[in-house]
């Protein structure tokens, strides 16, 4: 898991430890969402983010467990989410493995993300400068 990712549940964790902000006087938030540098997070979406980040090309396939020890999520959560993520179809399941790896959805999120990005355009440009050479 990256670092920020990791800080975020982190911080979720602590937070939820902590209990409420009334006594202190601050705005009561609803029930699963949580400040984080001056911004609300909604804990389960943070965590839910975090699974999906456990990930690597190293480590493509985890189980519970594996996962329960990547972000320091307690282990029904890591169950529910993970239910919830294959459903999504942001996640495969394999029965005969009895482990998770990223499902092709994912990609979706990847592709929202660069679709747009300075990356594209230069690599376009890199790739038309070389077309026209060879031409």
């Amino acid at each position: 898991m990256n670092l920020q990712a990791h800080q975020a549940v982190q911080t979720a964790a602590l937070s939820s430890k902590l209990g409420s902000k009334a006594a202190s006087g601050e705005r009561e938030r609803p029930a699963g969402e949580r400040e984080r540098g001056g911004q609300a997070m909604v804990v389960p979406l943070a965590r839910s983010l975090s699974i999906l980040a456990a990930f690597t090309p190293q480590t493509p396939w985890l189980c519970n467990q594996d996962l329960v020890l990547e972000t320091g999520i307690p282990a029904p959560s890591v169950s529910r989410m993970l239910r919830s993520l294959v459903a999504l179809g942001y996640l495969h399941y394999s029965p005969e493995r009895r482990k998770y790896r990223l499902a092709t959805s994912v990609l979706s999120l990847d592709y929202a993300a660069i679709a747009h990005s300075n990356v594209q355009r230069v690599a376009r440009l890199g790739m038309q400068s070389i077309l026209c050479r060879r031409q």
